[in-house]
Protein backbone atom coordinates (compact mmCIF):
# COMPACT_ATOMS: atom_id res chain seq x y z
CA UNK A 1 0.00 0.00 0.00
CA UNK A 2 1.17 3.55 -0.88
CA UNK A 3 1.91 5.52 1.90
CA UNK A 4 0.38 9.19 1.40
CA UNK A 5 1.65 12.40 2.98
CA UNK A 6 -0.53 15.96 3.30
CA UNK A 7 1.18 18.62 1.99
CA UNK A 8 0.37 22.63 1.42
CA UNK A 9 0.31 22.64 -2.27
CA UNK A 10 0.81 26.20 -4.23
CA UNK A 11 1.04 29.91 -3.32
CA UNK A 12 -2.67 29.69 -1.66
CA UNK A 13 -1.82 26.41 0.99
CA UNK A 14 -4.08 24.19 -0.48
CA UNK A 15 -4.05 21.14 1.55
CA UNK A 16 -3.56 18.10 -0.90
CA UNK A 17 -2.12 14.27 -0.48
CA UNK A 18 1.26 12.90 -2.40
CA UNK A 19 2.45 9.83 -2.74
CA UNK A 20 6.13 9.50 -3.66
CA UNK A 21 7.03 5.90 -4.97
CA UNK A 22 5.21 4.80 -1.71
CA UNK A 23 8.26 6.27 0.67
CA UNK A 24 7.46 9.65 1.81
CA UNK A 25 10.01 12.50 0.21
CA UNK A 26 11.16 10.34 -2.06
CA UNK A 27 11.79 11.74 -5.68
CA UNK A 28 8.82 11.94 -7.48
CA UNK A 29 8.96 9.20 -10.11
CA UNK A 30 8.14 11.81 -13.41
CA UNK A 31 10.04 13.68 -15.07
CA UNK A 32 7.41 16.36 -16.93
CA UNK A 33 7.70 17.70 -20.39
CA UNK A 34 6.53 21.04 -21.50
CA UNK A 35 3.76 20.75 -23.68
CA UNK A 36 2.06 17.67 -21.95
CA UNK A 37 -0.50 17.37 -19.67
CA UNK A 38 0.16 14.27 -17.37
CA UNK A 39 -2.89 12.34 -15.86
CA UNK A 40 -3.52 9.07 -13.73
CA UNK A 41 -5.67 6.60 -15.93
CA UNK A 42 -6.30 2.70 -14.65
CA UNK A 43 -2.69 2.09 -12.40
CA UNK A 44 -0.66 3.78 -15.28
CA UNK A 45 1.07 7.36 -15.95
CA UNK A 46 -0.28 8.69 -18.61
CA UNK A 47 0.24 12.29 -20.87
CA UNK A 48 -1.39 14.06 -23.95
CA UNK A 49 -0.35 16.55 -25.93
CA UNK A 50 -1.92 19.81 -24.75
CA UNK A 51 -2.99 20.73 -28.40
CA UNK A 52 -4.50 17.08 -28.51
CA UNK A 53 -6.70 16.94 -25.08
CA UNK A 54 -9.73 17.67 -27.55
CA UNK A 55 -8.90 14.02 -28.90
CA UNK A 56 -9.50 12.35 -26.06
CA UNK A 57 -8.81 9.15 -25.62
CA UNK A 58 -7.10 7.88 -28.53
CA UNK A 59 -4.25 10.21 -28.71
CA UNK A 60 -3.17 9.70 -25.45
CA UNK A 61 0.16 7.57 -24.56
CA UNK A 62 0.77 5.31 -21.34
CA UNK A 63 4.46 6.15 -19.55
CA UNK A 64 4.78 3.39 -17.21
CA UNK A 65 2.82 1.63 -13.78
CA UNK A 66 2.25 3.53 -10.77
CA UNK A 67 2.15 3.22 -7.83
CA UNK A 68 -1.43 3.75 -7.03
CA UNK A 69 -3.36 0.87 -8.92
CA UNK A 70 -6.59 1.79 -7.55
CA UNK A 71 -8.40 5.30 -7.20
CA UNK A 72 -10.66 5.78 -3.94
CA UNK A 73 -13.89 6.91 -4.83
CA UNK A 74 -13.78 9.64 -2.28
CA UNK A 75 -10.80 11.36 -3.81
CA UNK A 76 -10.24 13.18 -6.94
CA UNK A 77 -6.51 12.37 -8.64
CA UNK A 78 -4.19 14.63 -10.51
CA UNK A 79 -0.19 14.74 -11.10
CA UNK A 80 0.92 17.80 -9.34
CA UNK A 81 3.69 20.59 -11.05
CA UNK A 82 6.53 18.14 -8.99
CA UNK A 83 5.26 15.12 -11.25
CA UNK A 84 3.93 12.75 -8.34
CA UNK A 85 0.17 11.50 -7.67
CA UNK A 86 -2.39 13.57 -5.79
CA UNK A 87 -5.40 13.60 -4.37
CA UNK A 88 -7.95 15.79 -1.89
CA UNK A 89 -11.52 14.73 -0.95
CA UNK A 90 -14.28 15.11 -3.72
CA UNK A 91 -16.38 18.51 -2.96
CA UNK A 92 -20.17 19.86 -4.45
CA UNK A 93 -19.57 21.84 -7.24
CA UNK A 94 -19.20 25.22 -5.54
CA UNK A 95 -16.48 24.20 -3.09
CA UNK A 96 -14.68 22.23 -5.99
CA UNK A 97 -14.04 25.82 -7.85
CA UNK A 98 -12.43 27.33 -4.64
CA UNK A 99 -10.00 24.49 -4.99
CA UNK A 100 -9.32 24.77 -8.57
CA UNK A 101 -8.49 28.27 -8.16
CA UNK A 102 -6.12 27.05 -6.50
CA UNK A 103 -4.27 24.54 -8.93
CA UNK A 104 -3.02 25.15 -12.14
CA UNK A 105 -3.79 24.86 -15.37
CA UNK A 106 -2.09 21.85 -16.42
CA UNK A 107 -3.39 20.25 -12.92
CA UNK A 108 -6.83 21.18 -13.58
CA UNK A 109 -6.41 19.03 -16.86
CA UNK A 110 -4.84 16.30 -15.43
CA UNK A 111 -7.76 16.19 -13.05
CA UNK A 112 -10.17 16.30 -16.10
CA UNK A 113 -8.51 13.61 -17.88
CA UNK A 114 -8.36 11.12 -14.72
CA UNK A 115 -11.78 11.64 -14.28
CA UNK A 116 -12.33 11.90 -17.61
CA UNK A 117 -16.73 11.34 -18.59
CA UNK A 118 -17.34 12.07 -14.66
CA UNK A 119 -19.33 15.16 -13.31
CA UNK A 120 -15.93 16.22 -12.29
CA UNK A 121 -14.42 16.64 -15.88
CA UNK A 122 -17.50 18.37 -16.87
CA UNK A 123 -17.57 20.79 -13.60
CA UNK A 124 -13.79 21.65 -15.08
CA UNK A 125 -14.90 22.29 -17.97
CA UNK A 126 -17.28 24.54 -17.21
CA UNK A 127 -14.10 26.14 -14.84
CA UNK A 128 -13.35 29.00 -17.58
CA UNK A 129 -13.78 32.79 -17.72
CA UNK A 130 -17.47 32.80 -17.30
CA UNK A 131 -16.83 31.24 -14.26
CA UNK A 132 -14.27 33.16 -12.98
CA UNK A 133 -16.02 36.14 -13.66
CA UNK A 134 -19.20 34.33 -11.09
CA UNK A 135 -16.50 34.07 -8.96
CA UNK A 136 -15.36 37.65 -9.30
CA UNK A 137 -19.50 38.61 -8.69
CA UNK A 138 -19.38 36.55 -5.57
CA UNK A 139 -16.41 37.91 -4.09
CA UNK A 140 -17.75 41.46 -4.42
CA UNK A 141 -21.48 40.27 -3.29
CA UNK A 142 -19.50 39.05 0.04
CA UNK A 143 -17.65 41.72 0.19
CA UNK A 144 -20.72 44.32 -0.13
CA UNK A 145 -22.98 42.38 2.68
CA UNK A 146 -19.76 43.09 4.79
CA UNK A 147 -19.39 46.45 4.08
CA UNK A 148 -22.94 46.66 4.70
CA UNK A 149 -23.03 44.91 8.15
CA UNK A 150 -20.36 47.21 8.96
CA UNK A 151 -21.92 50.07 7.81
CA UNK A 152 -24.95 49.02 10.45
CA UNK A 153 -22.75 47.90 13.51
CA UNK A 154 -21.35 51.04 13.28
CA UNK A 155 -24.58 52.71 13.29
CA UNK A 156 -25.07 50.62 16.50
CA UNK A 157 -22.22 52.19 17.97
CA UNK A 158 -22.86 55.66 17.23
CA UNK A 159 -26.16 54.83 19.06
CA UNK A 160 -24.38 53.45 22.14
CA UNK A 161 -22.64 56.62 22.17
CA UNK A 162 -25.38 58.56 22.73
CA UNK A 163 -27.16 56.71 25.25
CA UNK A 164 -23.84 56.59 27.09
CA UNK A 165 -23.11 52.72 26.60
CA UNK A 166 -19.52 53.47 26.28
CA UNK A 167 -18.72 49.75 26.89
CA UNK A 168 -20.97 48.44 23.71
CA UNK A 169 -19.62 51.04 21.71
CA UNK A 170 -15.76 50.05 22.29
CA UNK A 171 -16.67 46.42 21.75
CA UNK A 172 -17.76 46.91 18.21
CA UNK A 173 -15.23 49.46 17.34
CA UNK A 174 -12.52 46.67 18.88
CA UNK A 175 -14.09 44.05 16.37
CA UNK A 176 -13.13 45.93 13.08
CA UNK A 177 -10.06 47.18 14.75
CA UNK A 178 -10.95 51.12 15.22
CA UNK A 179 -8.14 52.18 17.86
CA UNK A 180 -8.81 55.28 17.42
CA UNK A 181 -12.36 55.48 17.79
CA UNK A 182 -11.94 53.06 20.99
CA UNK A 183 -9.58 55.72 22.41
CA UNK A 184 -11.41 58.36 21.83
CA UNK A 185 -15.10 56.72 23.38
CA UNK A 186 -13.09 55.90 26.44
CA UNK A 187 -12.05 59.43 26.87
CA UNK A 188 -15.33 60.80 26.50
CA UNK A 189 -16.90 57.93 28.93
CA UNK A 190 -13.99 59.82 31.65
CA UNK A 191 -15.24 63.26 31.13
CA UNK A 192 -18.70 62.07 31.34
CA UNK A 193 -17.60 60.97 34.65
CA UNK A 194 -17.34 64.68 35.55
CA UNK A 195 -21.07 65.24 35.03
CA UNK A 196 -23.43 62.75 35.74
CA UNK A 197 -27.10 62.35 36.73
CA UNK A 198 -28.02 61.75 40.05
CA UNK A 199 -31.64 61.92 41.25
CA UNK A 200 -32.43 63.73 38.37
CA UNK A 201 -30.56 66.42 39.00
CA UNK A 202 -26.89 67.32 37.00
CA UNK A 203 -23.85 68.05 39.44
CA UNK A 204 -20.35 67.60 39.11
CA UNK A 205 -18.25 65.23 41.05
CA UNK A 206 -16.94 67.60 43.21
CA UNK A 207 -20.81 67.95 43.96
CA UNK A 208 -20.85 63.87 44.63
CA UNK A 209 -17.71 64.01 46.71
CA UNK A 210 -18.98 66.68 48.70
CA UNK A 211 -22.37 65.57 49.06
CA UNK A 212 -21.26 62.32 50.72
CA UNK A 213 -18.54 63.62 53.12
CA UNK A 214 -21.41 66.44 54.45
CA UNK A 215 -24.15 63.84 54.59
CA UNK A 216 -21.15 61.34 56.39
CA UNK A 217 -20.74 63.85 59.19
CA UNK A 218 -24.19 63.97 60.10
CA UNK A 219 -23.48 60.97 62.75
CA UNK A 220 -20.85 59.27 63.60
CA UNK A 221 -22.32 56.13 64.39
CA UNK A 222 -21.03 52.71 62.93
CA UNK A 223 -24.22 52.06 60.98
CA UNK A 224 -24.69 55.66 59.26
CA UNK A 225 -20.42 55.63 58.30
CA UNK A 226 -21.31 51.97 56.60
CA UNK A 227 -23.98 53.28 54.74
CA UNK A 228 -21.65 55.87 53.46
CA UNK A 229 -19.23 53.46 52.36
CA UNK A 230 -21.55 51.54 50.66
CA UNK A 231 -22.65 54.92 48.66
CA UNK A 232 -18.85 55.31 48.11
CA UNK A 233 -18.00 51.82 46.83
CA UNK A 234 -21.05 52.00 44.59
CA UNK A 235 -19.42 55.29 43.24
CA UNK A 236 -16.43 54.06 42.42
CA UNK A 237 -17.98 50.86 40.77
CA UNK A 238 -19.90 53.08 38.43
CA UNK A 239 -16.84 55.21 37.40
CA UNK A 240 -17.91 58.65 39.37
CA UNK A 241 -14.33 58.70 40.86
CA UNK A 242 -11.11 57.15 40.39
CA UNK A 243 -9.09 55.20 43.19
CA UNK A 244 -7.19 58.07 44.70
CA UNK A 245 -10.34 59.62 45.24
CA UNK A 246 -12.16 56.59 46.76
CA UNK A 247 -9.20 56.02 49.19
CA UNK A 248 -9.14 60.10 50.24
CA UNK A 249 -12.99 59.79 50.61
CA UNK A 250 -12.83 56.90 52.83
CA UNK A 251 -10.28 58.54 54.87
CA UNK A 252 -12.27 61.35 55.53
CA UNK A 253 -15.64 59.27 56.02
CA UNK A 254 -13.59 57.25 58.97
CA UNK A 255 -12.14 60.54 60.18
CA UNK A 256 -8.57 58.95 59.49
Amino acid sequence: MPQWVTVLHGLKALEIETVQSGIPFSPYPLDLETGYVYFFREGTYCRIRENLIGKYPDEFEIIKPAEVANLEDKFLYFIHFGGGIARFPKARKDKLYSILEKLDENERKSIFLTHYNSKYSSYIEEFGPEFKRKLEDERKRIRLEDERKKKNYLEKAKKHEKLLEFEEAVKIYKEYEMDDDIIRVREEARNKVEQTVVHGDQVTKTEIKDSVLNRSNVGVGGDDKFTKLKELTEMKEKGFIDDDEFKQMKKEILGK
